[in-house]
């Protein structure tokens, strides 16, 4: 059945259908799942936007370069003209907007396979684009890795067209994709570099030249950008070189360990029959070299995270579609690898699209502020108050206190003050040993606050990850909290 489906629709048809499940699920992933995958997410992307628009300044590292947040500023602005003002809202809107722009990838794919006989790889790479496990998530993050993925992919798709067809004018526009992918994550040079000196050593001159011609251009938009921000010319990079001279102390991984995480882009070790069909691979040596390149550079830095590959998570879709095409229809493929592969891509795709990430520190924030923008939050050694990203979340005329002492309506009497010009509160901890104090108070009236039973804050996969390993994933620990609301305030929910 999905074979005829395939056979029986032109590689054109299967793109448009592929963009609309693409954008379908990252849709889903961009509204359900808002949460950061990790604090670069929110705090050197998002956090720093806002903070222009409220008129201060971003405040990002000397070796963080302003060009995302400005787009992620822009595109925020334009959501408030649609009314979109609501914190979460507005993450969802920055992660709605990214989405728009993964598309390009599922676009650089089809580009890729346009015009190749075998069709059915092509129609393979554009359903992993848009539909592989992962992707929906990866593509709707905040990273630098993430947003310079789909112009990587694009930029790559439309090279190798470009060069089939030896059109000049869209080989300018592959390098600058490519070229543009680099200016958000300065890491994706490498592939640049090995894009070049692939043509010299091809001795494809006039693509090579064009090549040169870009790299130059790109370099002097970044001493605009540079210029703009008030930076001195090249800082940006050269504060970038210095700041990972020590970037084993966020951790050590053993070199292969970025090897393992490419492969499990391919669904390994599921897809390890697969690898007999990488003699494929020979026909897509600026491809495959890309790719490489990045994954073996990486493989030699000290600190690795999984994200640091994601500029290549389009690329390897498209090595695994030239894979999986050349073995469809083998005994292994029918009896092993498709089940095995519907069965863990939906898992994924439903955790990736549906279930919210690090909730136990921005999800009491995150729902209360849609309720009121007047709320004092009192923290009991709770995630969220640990946390940088509460920030985000509480508008002006909210506050947050640190509470040492243990809670009682005693206690929290002290802070009549601030409550005389609050709507409510919310105590909060992620600390169990505190629990029984919120049990205390849920449910009484507290000066004319009426209380609400205890609720925990916590995820699927965040409970997974922190019961699998307490020690690193400390920061998905559960949230226990109560809210207490005036009467009046309460009747309008």
């Amino acid at each position: 059945m999905i074979t005829d489906f395939l056979k029986n629709r032109s590689l054109k048809q299967h793109f448009c259908i592929a963009i609309v499940i693409g954008l379908v699920l990252r849709i889903c992933s961009a509204y359900f799942a808002f949460g950061p995958q990790a604090l670069d997410d929110y705090l050197n992307q998002i956090l720093p936007a806002l903070r222009l628009i409220r008129g201060l300044p971003h405040e990002l590292p000397t070796y963080r370069s302003p060009l995302m947040i400005w787009m992620i500023k822009a595109w925020i602005e334009f959501g408030s003209l649609l009314s979109i003002d609501a914190i979460v809202n507005q993450i969802r809107w920055v992660y709605f907007g990214l989405a728009l722009f993964s598309l390009l990838g599922i676009y650089g794919a089809y580009k890729y396979f346009q015009d190749d006989k075998n069709a059915l790889t092509g129609k393979l790479a554009v359903y992993l684009m848009a539909a592989q496990g992962l992707m929906p998530f990866v593509s709707t993050r905040s990273f630098l890795e993430s947003f310079s993925a789909c112009f990587l992919t694009f930029g790559i798709g439309l090279l190798v067209y470009s060069l089939r067809k030896n059109q000049s004018a869209l080989q300018a526009l592959a390098f600058y994709a490519v070229g543009f992918s680099t200016l958000i994550r300065f890491q994706v040079g490498l592939v640049y570099c090995f894009i070049i000196a692939y043509l010299f050593y091809k001795k494809n001159w006039k693509p090579l030249v064009i090549g040169l011609g870009i790299g130059i251009l790109l370099i002097a938009q970044q001493l605009i950008i540079e210029t703009i921000d008030h930076r001195a010319p090249m800082s940006i990079l050269l504060n970038y070189f210095r700041a990972n001279e020590n970037v084993g102390n966020y951790g050590r991984t053993p070199w292969y360990s970025t090897w393992l995480t490419w492969l499990a882009f391919f669904y390994f070790p599921f897809s390890v029959l697969l690898f007999r069909q990488a003699k494929e691979w020979k026909n897509h040596i600026l491809l495959l070299g890309s790719t490489i390149t990045f994954v073996l550079v990486h493989s030699l830095i000290s600190h690795k995270e999984e994200r640091f590959l994601y500029p290549i998570m389009g690329l390897t879709m498209i090595l695994m579609a030239i894979l999986w095409s050349a073995d469809w229809g083998s005994t292994f493929d029918r009896k092993f690898f498709k089940p095995v592969f519907a069965l863990l891509n939906t898992v994924l795709l439903a955790i990736g699209c549906f279930v919210n990430t690090q909730v136990g520190e921005i999800g009491i924030p995150a729902r209360v502020q849609a309720l009121s923008d007047k709320v004092l939050y009192l923290d009991r050694d709770s995630m969220m108050g640990q946390g940088d990203m509460y920030e985000l979340f509480l508008k002006p005329t909210s506050k947050l206190e640190k509470v040492s002492e243990p809670l009682s309506a005693d206690a929290i009497a002290k802070y009549n003050p601030i409550l005389q010009t609050m709507e409510g509160f919310v105590v909060a901890t992620s600390n169990a040993d505190f629990r029984g104090e919120l049990q205390a108070l849920a449910g009484n009236t507290l000066d004319n606050f009426k209380c609400s039973q205890e609720e925990e804050m916590i995820s699927l996969t965040d409970s997974w990850l922190y019961k699998m390993n307490p020690k690193k994933n400390y920061r998905r620990r559960p949230s226990w909290f109560i809210t207490c609301w005036r009467p009046e305030i309460q009747a309008r929910f």
